[in-house]
């Protein structure tokens, strides 16, 4: 009895651990095709610059900030990945719709690695894997 007992505790805490450890992805149609504003401390910036970033489903994302001279924009490709990435993948590019980092690479072929934190229909949380500094937009 004491055997069985110890292998169905065994399973219980195999299947926890499983399910538990297991990533969470999300999906691109949660955050592309809306803008996204950074939130910044009013402790740092007493008066907070108005930028942010905008993803689009055929990925390319949208970097923007609004200065006296208006709106400035840049755009680089991004894709979504299951794990971090060194070398990006162009073919993945658009294609792929679920993930739990966002990959991007600039124009000086600089990858960066933004872990999905969580995603409501207005807020959206990542960590920057390269400062490990966490990141809040509000849709709103």
């Amino acid at each position: 009895m004491k055997q069985v007992t110890t292998i169905i505790i065994s399973l219980i805490i195999g299947f926890y651990t499983s399910a538990t450890s297991q990533t969470k992805t999300f999906n691109l149609s949660d955050f592309s095709n809306k803008e996204w504003y950074a939130e910044f401390s009013t402790d740092t910036y007493p008066i907070p610059p108005k930028q942010g970033w905008r993803f689009s489903e055929n990925g390319e994302v949208t970097s923007f900030i609004y200065s006296e001279n208006g709106r400035h924009e840049g755009i680089v490709n991004f894709y979504l990945s299951n794990a971090p990435v060194t070398n990006f993948d162009y073919n993945k590019v658009g294609k792929t719709p679920q993930g739990k980092y966002i990959v991007t690479i600039n124009k000086a072929n600089y990858i960066n690695n933004l872990e999905i934190i969580s995603i409501s229909p207005t807020r959206m949380c990542i960590r920057n894997l390269y400062y490990n500094s966490i990141l809040n937009f509000t849709s709103d």
